[in-house]
């Protein structure tokens, strides 16, 4: 007898929230042991805070620079440091076989050229998925590094200046690591079809990934 839905689908959203709810944990307890325990020699090589939008754009484009096998990212709609369209770091990376891949939120195709963006990003090698909702804005690279915030600033370059975390190996990057394969596993793929374009356009694709979020019961 088929199970029901809802018995199949609940224990997979309810590990995205665990898996959401231990990386907030670890970032907490992280922040208190920098701020406690400055004296502690290991505490900069784990975590390094960049405040203001160009300090945050200048980290995105030299870890790009600097990575080897692969590049995670979680784009949220409304850029703080980074326009839809001005990573050509992506480009580069891609070109010498860096692979990326990349969660879009839904919100994020409503952006002037958002869609075009994207497809020239598919067209290099990036490997694109959305969905409904991201939890927070992300970079991982190789594994090692990634890159959140820790306060957000304000969309669209406002004088709100972002405060991110950079942070390398440690029990928190397993968790926004693990983060993003949960979201990728449920996430629809976008591809180039026959014709050279996104497999939906863009009303279509916000109907896809509509009835995507119905049937996993999110919100």
């Amino acid at each position: 007898m088929a199970a029901a839905p809802d018995a199949a689908l609940l224990p997979r959203i309810s590990r995205s929230a665990d898996a959401l709810d231990l990386a907030r944990r670890e970032a907490a307890r992280l922040m208190d042991s920098h701020r406690e325990t400055m004296r502690r020699r290991d505490a900069d090589q784990l975590l390094e805070v960049i405040t203001g939008a160009e300090a945050l754009r200048h980290c995105l484009r030299q870890r790009q620079k600097s990575a080897r096998d692969e590049m995670l990212w979680f784009c949220k709609a409304q850029y703080v440091a980074m326009p839809s369209g001005s990573n050509r770091d992506e480009f580069d990376a891609l070109a010498r076989g860096v692979r990326y891949r990349v969660l879009y939120e839904k919100a994020f195709f409503d952006a002037d050229d958002a869609v075009s963006n994207v497809m020239a990003g598919v067209r290099a090698g990036e490997v694109a998925r959305a969905v409904p909702q991201l939890p927070l804005r992300m970079a991982v690279v190789d594994r090692t590094v990634a890159v959140f915030p820790l306060v957000s600033g304000g969309p669209h370059g406002s004088p709100e200046e972002p405060t991110t975390a950079l942070v390398r190996d440690s029990n928190l990057l397993a968790a926004l690591i693990a983060l993003f394969e949960r979201h990728w596993e449920d996430a629809v793929p976008l591809a180039i079809d026959d014709t050279g374009r996104l497999s939906d356009d863009d009303a279509a694709t916000r109907m896809q990934l509509a009835w995507h979020a119905a049937r996993h019961g999110w919100r």
